[in-house]
């Protein structure tokens, strides 16, 4: 099947997961705005994920992806975008540096659950995940609720 469209693929992958809750790690405004078609405001919550943008560059740079100007901008027009788009709209959203998460991930953890609302035990086991425009090679921690 191929899907054209993140309105497409969002769909699909409702149906397909039967799930309410999808991740997308491509911080792509275009997910943000059908979100916001699709679902009312105040039952929307973003969590933003953050990379320091030296680092990121640093790392497109290791697998040879960009040059560090394109990267560089790349890493702004992301962000600048999204929060913008999140602002326009009217959409929750909590922030997630990297940087934080390493230092302190339980704290993190906490700190996103008081933002969602919910409440989490946190025995971790690795899960494959499908990239839909994030990383391939990513794993998801997934937690017992």
């Amino acid at each position: 099947m191929l899907l054209k469209s993140p309105t497409e693929v969002h769909k699909y992958l409702i149906r397909h997961l039967k799930t309410k809750t999808i991740v997308d790690a491509s911080k792509h405004p275009a997910w943000l705005r059908l979100l916001a078609q699709a679902t009312p405001i105040d039952q929307i919550r973003v969590i933003i994920t953050v990379k320091n943008p030296k680092y990121y560059v640093q790392s497109c740079l290791d697998r040879d992806i960009d040059s560090a100007w394109l990267a560089a901008n790349a890493w702004r027009d992301t962000y600048y975008d999204t929060l913008r788009t999140l602002n326009r709209l009217g959409i929750a959203y909590y922030v997630v540096r990297n940087e934080d998460f390493l230092l302190n991930k339980l704290q993190v953890i906490r700190n996103v659950e008081n933002f969602l609302g919910l409440h989490y035990k946190l025995e971790s086991q690795s899960k494959p995940i499908h990239a839909i425009g994030g990383n391939p090679a990513a794993r998801v921690e997934e937690f017992g609720r």
